[in-house]
């Protein structure tokens, strides 16, 4: 921060100049006034007199008081320069100031035609000039360090540099009243974001609507000339120039135009992506004065991040409530930022910038670089959906995309598992037999407690739910209790009651794709076209979405009938530790109990055997097998049970 004399106009013996700090004193040039804060006493009699520019003496600027000033920054005195900063500008407009006088062009080059030493010089080549300038005339007082915020380019790395451009601007006041009214008629997820919608509307700020880009729709707007300049040059808003022409000819008909040009600048970008809706709902043809019978917004839901908030669903709601009365969505629904496995916001400059197309294709391999894993789509996909979307960050975490991929990997190879099975069985009859084992009941009972579950979910939007019920049941009750359970039926050879189990098999794999379909749509079509049904459709996303009432075969007893199958054979404990897992279920189902410790009990501990202790109080004393550490699998049995 830089400290530097400004001359009073009529200095007096008390009073011969007043310092002002500035961090900018390459635009001391472009100054219109100087200001201070309305209550300071140390500049209180100043107000009103003029000073002179330190670099353009002839240059006088007033005094001003604002209440934006603050007092204990600097030395309580700062410059207006309202072509290079924005609360330069409004309090320059507030006070009746120039405002468009620049000294650094649009090439960041000093443009000073009073200062030919400086003039064409680049800004920061400029500064030093200026500061060189300033110490020769006695005019710079000292120089601080400053802790502020810079604004960088994220292309370039060059700091950005304010600049004052015609633009062109949107009322807002009426239309954000309106907007901040319609949110009693809005379902916005999760509940919180209901405060930020509300302070989004209570804005009142001019929407900006012009940008100097290269690309987007360019602004409908028209300069017109006309000849021997017999009328001012004006702006014609019109959809297209033969538009344009007819406007003005009604509206200036004594006038010959003279020159015609369609302005530069192009829309905002989020004033482009609000008019989606309407577009799609064929704005403005089938929007006419009977547009409530008409109308047609395909969105009923509207997913985006809570970031965009306010510069996408608020303008999106802002213009349609204005153009046709409706608002373009019932629903909202914000998720986090995808951040990193640490949470912190992805950014090139970090370096923590993921590539999804790398994680789903991988890389090509070559002599230096193995190549890095290809996941697919679906793991990806199945990863991000195993978070909370609607928490306010979303770690993607590598091992939940590991995790997700050894997942597919299991389905895909049970499935071969299952092909096999139905390698004799041209078609198969969902639940064509009898279903009489009490395994059997369960695995339809949790299909249908899956179904239920994700169905629900699905209603709240809690998709990481979803996924974790899906994952939970084929892998730990399908694949690691069922599947074994069913394998005696087969090997070593085939029983005649194998088909009431291929019956079950069907079942099973048919409803469970096309519950899995939303989430991992490639290998649930994939497995669907390996299943040898009867009228099946054409494609899994074809087939209609399991719901509770049609999956109807829910018996919440078994659950606790099962208990212990699912702890054994899900938590850890090796089947090979039982002499036969197939065989031990179908003697326990039908036990109900519970696993104690048998030493806080008093029962009596027999060695290789685990004792169990049923709800009767009935013991149950399974051996095991010889090389089995018979205290290590009690304590595991114990622990896993107990927590």
């Amino acid at each position: 921060m830089y400290f530097i004399k400004y001359p009073l106009e009529n200095p007096t013996a008390e009073d011969e100049f007043v310092i002002v700090a500035t961090t900018r004193p390459e635009t001391i040039p472009a100054d219109e006034a100087i200001a201070v804060h309305p209550e300071d006493p140390r500049y209180g009699h100043l107000i009103g007199l003029r000073v002179r520019n330190p670099l353009l003496p002839g240059k006088l600027l007033p005094v001003i008081c604002d209440k934006r000033v603050e007092q204990n920054l600097g030395s309580g005195v700062v410059k207006v320069t309202p072509a290079h900063g924005k609360m330069d500008f409004d309090i320059a407009r507030e006070h009746g100031l120039p405002l468009e006088h620049r000294c650094i062009d649009d090439q960041g080059r000093m443009e000073v035609e009073e200062l030919v030493e400086l003039d064409g010089l680049e800004r920061f080549t400029g500064r030093e000039l200026v500061l060189s300038m300033l110490i020769n005339r006695d005019l710079l007082v000292d120089c601080k360090s400053h802790p502020m915020n810079v604004p960088i380019c994220i292309r370039s790395g060059d700091v950005m540099e304010l600049m004052l451009k015609e633009q062109w601007y949107l009322d807002c006041s009426e239309l954000a009243t309106e907007v901040k009214h319609a949110v009693d008629r809005l379902d916005i997820l999760p509940l919180g974001m209901r405060n930020e919608w509300i302070n989004w509307t209570s804005k009142s700020e001019d929407w900006c609507l012009s940008r100097q880009s290269w690309w987007g729709h360019r602004v409908p707007a028209y300069y017109a000339n006309f000849e021997n300049d017999c009328h001012p040059s004006v702006w014609v808003v019109a959809s297209d120039e033969t538009d344009a022409r007819n406007v003005i000819a009604d509206k200036y008909p004594q006038y010959t135009l003279a020159n015609l040009r369609q302005d530069d600048d192009v829309l905002d970008t989020w004033f482009s992506s609000a008019l989606v809706p309407l577009v799609l709902g064929g704005w403005p043809e089938k929007f006419r004065s009977d547009f409530t019978e008409n109308c047609y917004f395909p969105l009923s839901l509207l997913e985006t991040g809570h970031d965009i908030l306010g510069f996408w669903a608020v303008k999106m709601a802002m213009l349609s409530l204005q153009l046709v009365g409706e608002l373009p969505f019932r629903k909202l629904l914000l998720h986090g930022m995808v951040c990193d496995e640490r949470r912190q916001k992805m950014s090139k400059s970090k370096g923590n910038v993921i590539n999804p197309m790398q994680l789903i294709q991988g890389t090509p391999s070559t002599e230096t670089d193995k190549g890095a894993t290809a996941y697919g789509a679906d793991a990806v996909r199945f990863a991000l959906l195993r978070s909370n979307v609607k928490a306010d960050t979303v770690a993607f975490d590598m091992t939940m995309l590991t995790r997700s991929r050894h997942f597919c990997n299991k389905l895909w190879q049970s499935f071969k598992f299952l092909k096999k099975i139905w390698n004799n069985d041209a078609q198969v009859h969902i639940l064509s037999h009898e279903y009489t084992s009490v395994v059997d009941k369960w695995i339809l009972s949790r299909l249908s407690a899956v179904v239920k579950n994700v169905n629900e979910s699905f209603e709240t939007y809690d998709f990481h739910r979803c996924t974790n019920d899906l994952l939970d049941f084929w892998w730990f009750e399908f694949c690691d209790v069922y599947l074994e359970w069913s394998k005696h039926y087969f090997y070593p050879g085939r029983c005649p009651t194998a088909e009431n189990i291929v019956s079950i098999f069907a079942t099973v794999t048919d409803t469970y794709l096309r519950l899995l379909a939303p989430f991992m749509p490639f290998l649930a079509e994939e497995l669907y076209s390996m299943l040898p049904l009867e009228n099946k459709a054409i494609s899994v996303h074809d087939a209609a979405y399991p719901k509770a009432d049609t999956i109807n075969f829910f018996e919440p007893h078994l659950d606790s009938q099962m208990r212990f199958i699912r702890i054994a054979a899900c938590k850890g404990v090796e089947r090979a530790a039982l002499e036969n897992f197939s065989e031990l279920i179908h003697q326990l189902v039908g036990f109900r109990y519970d696993l104690v410790d048998t030493d806080k009990c008093n029962i009596p501990m027999r060695n290789n055997y685990l004792t169990l202790i049923s709800q009767e109080n009935c013991q149950l004393h399974m051996k095991l097998m010889v090389s089995i550490f018979f205290f290590q699998l009690k304590r595991r049995f114990l622990i896993l049970f107990i927590t």
